[in-house]
This record gives structure tokens, C-alpha cells and sequence, in this order.
């Protein structure tokens, strides 16, 4: 069976969606993704905690973004576990 990758869209306080993997790093950061800053980036638990769930925005260029950038077999969960 193939390992999918999970992946939460948040948005931030400054209206940025982002992609949280959700698979803790060993340092127990979050490997995030930013489609604005066209970078990706680590960041604690509590930065996650103080973004939304980016339910009802439209995330789909994010998600196209990511499968260009090699990431396949994506899982887009609607909760994560902190």
C-alpha cells in the first residue's frame, strides 16, 4: 500500500492559507507550506493552534502546487492532532 501524505489547510491571522503535514518532524515541529512565500517552513504546535481550519476557502492552487512539487497520494484531513 502506498504511504499517503497527509496534509491540513489552515489559513492564518493574516488570511494566508497554508499546508500543515501533519507528521510531527523529529524536533516536533510542523513542516508547513506556504504558497505566498513560495516556501516551506517549520513551526510549532502552538503557531498551528492559532490558525483556522481553512474550511470553505478555496485551496485548490495550493493543492495543485503541491502535487507539481512532487508530493503524491495526498490525504487532505479536515482536523489534525495537535
Amino acid at each position: 500500500m502506498e504511504m499517503k501524505t497527509k496534509v491540513n489547510f489552515r489559513i492564518t491571522k493574516d488570511g494566508e492559507i497554508i499546508a500543515v503535514f501533519t507528521e510531527k518532524l523529529m524536533n516536533g515541529k510542523f513542516l508547513v507550506y506556504s504558497l505566498y512565500d513560495n516556501m516551506h517552513f517549520e513551526a510549532y504546535s502552538d503557531f498551528i493552534r492559532e490558525c483556522k481550519p481553512a474550511k470553505g476557502y478555496n485551496t485548490s492552487e495550493l493543492l495543485a502546487y503541491l502535487k507539481n512539487r512532487g508530493y503524491e497520494n495526498i490525504e487532505i484531513l479536515s482536523r489534525m492532532k495537535f
